[in-house]
C-alpha cells in the first residue's frame, strides 16, 4: 500500500496561516493533507500530479475573487474580470 493517495509536486506552495512560501510538494492522504515538503520521493504515491508553474494553497478548498464591476460601464456576463486576474 502506498503512503500517500496523490503527490502534487513541483507547485508554488502558498501557506500564509504557516508564512511558507516556495516551490515544493503537497501530499494528500484520505481526504487531509499529510504533508508539505520541499522534497518528497514520487514512488510514496498512488499517484503523482505535477503542478509545475501552478499555485497550491493546501488547506484551502475553493478560491474566488470578487470584482467591483463599474456602473455605466456596460460590463456584461462576457467581461469576467476573476478569468482575466486568475489567466484562465
Amino acid at each position: 500500500m502506498m503512503k500517500y493517495d496523490f503527490l502534487f509536486k513541483r507547485g508554488r506552495i502558498v501557506d500564509p496561516a504557516n508564512n511558507r512560501d516556495f516551490v515544493g510538494n503537497v501530499d494528500i492522504k484520505g481526504d487531509k493533507v499529510a504533508e508539505v515538503a520541499k522534497e518528497v520521493y514520487s514512488y510514496l504515491a498512488e499517484q503523482v500530479i505535477d503542478i509545475s508553474g501552478k499555485v497550491i494553497i493546501p488547506g484551502i478548498i475553493d478560491t474566488h475573487c470578487h470584482i467591483a464591476q463599474p456602473e455605466g460601464k456596460g460590463a456584461g456576463p462576457e467581461f469576467d474580470t476573476c478569468k482575466q486576474i486568475l489567466g484562465i
